[in-house]
């Protein structure tokens, strides 16, 4: 529907939104999984705290975009819905979960196409961050549960700050590079390497629902070795296939997208360390070894960053494939040395 430009432009607001929103959340989702899985009553505290800090920035964000009102909605709307689903991840209730995702998504589709024939791109913005809300909504249900316990907060303040620092990284990882694209490629290229990455997203879904699901287990205590090795062969299939498919596929899918397909090639093999770095997040997490992941991030951007910038200018997209692909292997070597460390 909006063709390369447009798409980049829509990606370069997105991710100004996905950042804001991260800071709104304070590292609350990993930490509301893990503490909820253990019983631990901290979750109306968060949930306060974080409600507060996603209206701060959400009015910011509208003082420095007055024209794109769509990302301050999106901040609240997407706020409220990772408290609300974290929640559920983190009692175990994995149907109510995913019929509540799949739910949100459809309408997701159908309110960004709707109001985009009104608003424009910003209202694809707009139309993401109302799906959020009703579901969101729900989360008042769920504050009333537990008392406020500012003290219970503050014990386990450690533990919620590496997060914080952990979903900060992990939001620059899927949101820096189009923002540091955006002037090197324009908007047009960048519509091109957003569509890889999007592909990308979409391959990493099994190893992403396996992590909602192995997460809580580890940190009960739980055994899912089992599931973690087959997800990772898995994730071996599924870029082989998509290195062999694209090039048949999208041109009869995406036309006037076919300058992406040697990136999206290249960024398919990122699936493989993503998914054995996904496999140990969730048990240095379930342990509560939360700054162990942290550093595996950073070690992530360090890569990510400075490749981006030297090989993006260099070879366009392709050579920020090529620094996303570098950075999950990173990553990925960085947390199989540190878990023969724990193991030893």
């Amino acid at each position: 529907l909006l063709g390369t430009e447009l798409y980049g432009e829509v990606s370069y607001l997105l991710s100004i939104a996905v950042i804001g929103s991260t800071l709104s959340l304070l590292g609350s989702t990993n930490t509301i999984i893990v503490y909820s899985a253990k019983k631990i009553k901290i979750q109306s505290t968060i949930f306060l705290i974080i409600i507060i800090s996603s209206m701060i920035s959400a009015f910011i964000l509208f003082i420095f975009f007055t024209e794109n009102f769509g990302i301050s909605i999106f901040i609240i709307g997407y706020v409220l819905f990772a408290l609300f689903t974290s929640d559920l991840i983190g009692r175990k209730l994995f149907i109510k979960y995913s019929k509540i995702v799949i739910l949100q998504k459809i309408l997701q589709v159908g309110l960004s196409i709707l109001l985009y024939n009104f608003l424009g791109v910003n209202g694809i913005i707009v139309g993401i961050g109302i799906s959020f809300i009703p579901f969101g909504l729900l989360l008042i249900k769920e504050f009333r549960k537990n008392e406020i316990n500012f003290p219970l907060l503050k014990s386990h303040s450690g533990f919620m700050a590496n997060n914080y620092f952990l979903d900060i990284n992990r939001s620059l990882e899927g949101s820096i590079d189009k923002i540091i694209l955006a002037p090197i490629l324009g908007f047009a290229l960048l519509g091109n390497f957003q569509l890889s990455i999007q592909i990308l997203s979409i391959l990493t879904i099994l190893p992403v629902i396996v992590f909602q699901y192995t997460l809580p287990n580890d940190a009960s205590g739980n055994s899912v070795v089992r599931i973690k090795k087959v997800v990772i062969l898995l994730s071996i299939l599924i870029a082989i296939l998509t290195i062999i498919l694209s090039p048949i596929l999208l041109p009869i899918i995406f036309p006037e997208f076919i300058d992406s397909i040697t990136a999206i090639q290249i960024m398919s093999l990122a699936i493989i360390p993503f998914t054995i770095t996904t496999t140990y997040t969730s048990k240095f997490l379930g342990l509560g070894k939360s700054r162990l992941v942290l550093i595996g991030s950073v070690i992530f951007l360090i890569i990510q960053i400075p490749g981006i910038i030297l090989l993006g200018t260099l070879f366009g997209m392709i050579g920020a494939a090529v620094s996303i692909l570098i950075g999950r292997l990173g990553e990925s070597i960085y947390c199989v040395i540190i878990n023969k460390h724990i193991s030893d």
